[in-house]
């Protein structure tokens, strides 16, 4: 009789520390699981990857000033294919036509082009 009741207090407590054993793992899990995660975003944003500054021709026209636009978006492909960071600069742009900015916004809009950042 007494064994049994020995054997019932063995397995009830061997029972007890597998479930408090259990519930720890899981709280560990979960500290990993968040930690991970603030960690993560924590380096992203730290890590601030310089923009490449394309900066506009002062004529921003396609039909006027050709061979400075296709030089500019020549310029904005090569940096697409290296997947870097793109800022354009359009502050010293002093006359600016509309076949210009739709050739602008078509690179920036086909999905086969924009693979990086633009600002």
């Amino acid at each position: 009789m007494r064994k049994i009741k020995l054997l019932k207090k063995e397995l009830i407590h061997i029972a007890i520390s597998k479930w408090k054993h259990e519930l720890k793992r899981k709280k560990k899990r979960k500290m990993k699981k968040f930690s991970n995660k603030n960690e993560k975003n924590i380096k992203s944003r730290k890590l601030k990857i310089p923009k490449k500054k394309i900066k506009a021709p002062k004529n921003f026209s396609f039909i006027k000033n050709t061979d400075e636009i296709i030089d500019y978006f020549k310029g904005y492909l090569k940096f697409t294919r290296k997947k870097e960071p793109i800022e354009f600069d359009l502050l010293d742009i002093e006359e600016l036509t509309f076949d210009a900015i739709s050739i602008l916004l078509s690179y920036i809009k086909d999905k086969k082009y924009c693979k990086s950042l633009i600002s």
